[in-house]
């Protein structure tokens, strides 16, 4: 439902006709409704039951949500569509179900003009530690506003400014929204790229460039898995609690991988390691020793002292705290 806004409900209509004419049978040119509708649920049901759930996975079906709303605007309750006979009476009572639904999509795209022209008063409220300067970064800019009368543009056209004709009003909204893909949505992903992926670009650069061959790379904190694909090595990735320090002095000792072999501080003194400012501030990561080679963002790029860092983590585990990094996690299987 969340996917397919601002036209959830032209496609809960779509759906609720489908799945009340189940039974009736079509005629094959007219059976795209329930075939998008088949396609729809399979992807629900199936990623429902997994055990892992993305917002990403969804995209799967975005295509046959976007039959569905398409077909909306043509009313299968209407003679001649292809439904049983007994059914051709509630022509009017589809209509009247089709201008509620257009009219709450309308209405929608209402608030998400409003919501855009708002922007600078809910913008300082995320708290990201990605994304710092976010606010000030996009309340400079107007492509908010913008974005908020191209979107009112699309709900009056929705609600038939322009034309009666449903089909028409449809595709009229939707051409308009085409708009704020150059006006909004790339300016912004741009802003955020630079905010969020930038940084862990140039650290990635500055990491391969000074690593000697054996020398270890991890980052712990905020974990982007982006550092491994721009750095070209592997990369040992920790959360931020004491734990994490403990399994990182373990796992440099003892855990075996491509591009990662067990060393003692006396053969590898050194590692590579990038820390976000939040996690340098943490009790068990304060008084690092080493050198800061870089910094980009709200990272930091360390030569730390495996010294030092062992001699942290035994005061950790003599405290109670143990590496828990050989444990079972089924959750990765």
């Amino acid at each position: 439902m969340l996917a397919s806004l601002p036209f959830t409900p032209l496609l809960l209509l779509s759906l609720r006709r489908v799945l009340l004419e189940v039974r009736t049978p079509l005629a094959v040119p007219l059976s795209l409704g329930r075939f998008a509708t088949a396609w729809l649920l399979a992807v629900l049901l199936f990623f429902s039951i997994s055990a892992t759930k993305l917002p990403s996975y969804w995209l799967l079906a975005t295509p046959a949500a976007a039959l569905l709303v398409a077909l909306a605007p043509f009313n299968a309750w209407q003679p001649g569509y292809g439904v049983a006979q007994g059914h051709q009476g509630q022509g009017h009572q589809g209509q009247r179900g089709l201008r509620l639904a257009m009219a709450a999509s309308s209405a929608l795209l209402v608030l998400f003009s409003a919501a855009l022209a708002l922007a600078p008063q809910w913008l300082p409220l995320i708290n990201d530690p990605t994304l710092p300067g976010l606010a000030a970064a996009v309340g400079r800019r107007p492509w908010l506003n913008l974005g908020a009368a191209v979107t009112l543009a699309a709900a009056l056209l929705l609600s038939g400014l322009a034309t009666n004709r449903p089909t028409a009003r449809l595709l009229q909204s939707q051409a308009a929204l085409l708009l704020l893909v150059p006006l909004v949505l790339l300016p912004i992903w741009q802003i955020g790229d630079q905010l969020r992926g930038a940084p862990i670009r140039q650290l990635a650069a500055i990491a391969r460039a000074e690593r000697s061959v054996a020398e270890p790379l991890a980052m712990v904190g905020l974990i982007k898995p982006s550092l491994h694909f721009y750095s070209q090595s592997t990369v040992l990735f920790e959360g931020r609690s004491p734990h994490a320090l403990v399994n990182l002095t373990d796992r440099l000792r003892a855990e075996s991988r491509p591009g990662l072999q067990p060393s003692s501080a006396d053969r590898q003194p050194t590692l590579l390691l990038v820390i976000d400012v939040e996690t340098a501030n943490k009790p068990h990561w304060q008084t690092m020793e080493g050198e800061q080679l870089a910094q980009a963002g709200p990272y930091r790029l360390w030569r730390l002292d495996r010294l030092w860092l062992e001699q942290r983590a035994r005061l950790l585990q003599q405290g109670g705290i143990v590496p828990t990094w050989r444990n079972p996690r089924p959750e990765m299987i």
